[in-house]
């Protein structure tokens, strides 16, 4: 049995769906590494995972900046010395830091967070859909390219409304149960990606509320 220590980089890291995603790959991989704006959010996240047995600690980042990111890159290396990047999760389009580091650990899984707008362009929603289609595009590229190199690569569509503190706030209660996605749920799904065998492996995986039309 491989003794191994393995790493999560969780980009996009708050409250919702990537604190799900935050415990749910601190048990998976053993640390997970959080990546956000906000040091503030981050923290709280870490420390509830800590809090309930796991390894985490937050990084400020901003992924639209490469220095930013290669600095936290550089953060989280001096942090976990002895670890290996096994699974990284992006909502942006910028997962090259992770790659190299995938390629060096032999394989891992690189997940991206997608949504309904990366199949179909709504009215008023052009500035939304256009980077989900190119975000979807470049997944693809990157599993074409990658996974004869042992990284899984897959695209999540999130097909409707999460059910976070924030959605409650504005929209209410839920009107009967399960017809919003649960983060856990979706966390869930996330860590069954990381774990598929490489024979049978998922490019796309949509996920929606069984009430949700599409």
């Amino acid at each position: 049995m491989s003794t191994q220590k393995t790493l999560t980089v969780l980009l996009g890291a708050g409250p919702g769906t990537g604190a799900a995603l935050g415990h749910a790959f601190a048990k998976e991989t053993g640390a997970v590494a959080l990546l956000a704006r906000r040091m503030d959010s981050l923290q709280a996240l870490a420390q509830e995972i800590r809090e309930k047995g796991g390894v985490a600690e937050p990084f400020a980042c901003d992924a639209s900046n490469p220095e930013s990111l290669t600095k936290a890159f550089g953060q989280i290396k001096e942090k976990w010395p002895d670890h290996q990047l096994k699974v990284a999760i992006f909502s942006l389009n910028n997962p090259f830091q992770v790659i190299p580091l995938l390629l060096e650990a032999g394989g891992g899984t690189l997940l991206f967070s997608g949504a309904t707008a990366a199949l179909k362009g709504g009215a008023q929603m052009s500035s939304f859909a256009v980077p989900k289609f190119g975000l979807r595009c470049l997944s693809q590229s990157l599993a074409r390219e990658f996974q004869p190199k042992d990284i899984h690569v897959a695209h999540v569509i999130l097909d409707g409304f999460i059910n976070t503190e924030n959605l409650t706030r504005m929209f209410g209660e839920m009107k009967a149960p399960d017809t919003r996605l649960e983060p856990t749920a979706i966390a869930q799904e996330y860590v069954n990606l990381h774990r598929q065998h490489r024979s049978a492996w998922t490019l796309e995986l949509d996920l929606r509320p069984f009430s949700e039309t599409f």
